[in-house]
């Protein structure tokens, strides 16, 4: 599937709940990508807290196919996976995934994963701690960032265009679609 541009916006509530609201009107395998969300979420309604430009927090809408509810879960470590290895093949950065959606750091948090069902059609939120202050977050979060692990600042649109590429060739391979052409 050829894939849209990204939609960069400076600010949103969440990237997730922008593409809900969107899902009807765009194409699947449109991504949004955001500098600072005043309303990030995790799994579980867990808020996700960055300052703005410290972290990577992207959205992508993309077609469930026959994918059952059970399955999910396994989509979410495959996601988080293709993350992890994206990380340590473009920083070096060796990161382990966490099931069912986090990618950590020497056992800190450095991604969070939240796949969401739209419909036909899934919303794949991911959020990269990159050039954030530890000290900045709130008390009892855990947390590293990309910049801290690598000694530079972090270009969050670069990385997110790595990514979504990423991400679109894990899904592709990983769902079958729902419908099917029979060429015999």
């Amino acid at each position: 599937m050829k894939l849209p541009p990204t939609v960069f916006l400076d600010v949103v509530d969440s990237t997730n709940s922008w593409l809900r609201r969107k899902a009807r009107e765009v194409p699947a395998g449109t991504a949004v990508a955001a500098d600072y969300q005043t309303a990030g979420r995790g799994r579980g309604d867990r808020r996700w807290h960055s300052p703005p430009g410290g972290a990577a927090m992207f959205s992508l809408l993309w077609p469930r196919g026959e994918a059952p509810r059970e399955e999910l879960g396994r989509l979410s470590v495959g996601l988080a996976r293709t993350v992890a290895e994206l990380l340590a093949a473009d920083y070096g950065v060796k990161a382990e995934v966490k099931p069912p959606n986090d990618v950590l750091a020497g056992g800190k948090k450095l991604c969070g994963i939240l796949l969401e069902e739209c419909g036909d059609r899934l919303i794949v939120g991911v959020g990269i701690n990159t050039n954030l202050d530890p000290e900045e977050l709130p008390e009892g979060v855990d947390a590293v960032s990309l910049s801290g692990l690598c000694g530079s600042k972090i270009d969050n649109r670069r990385l997110i265009e790595r990514l979504i590429p990423a991400i679109a060739e894990y899904l592709s391979a990983s769902l079958v679609p729902l419908t099917r052409e029979d060429n015999g």
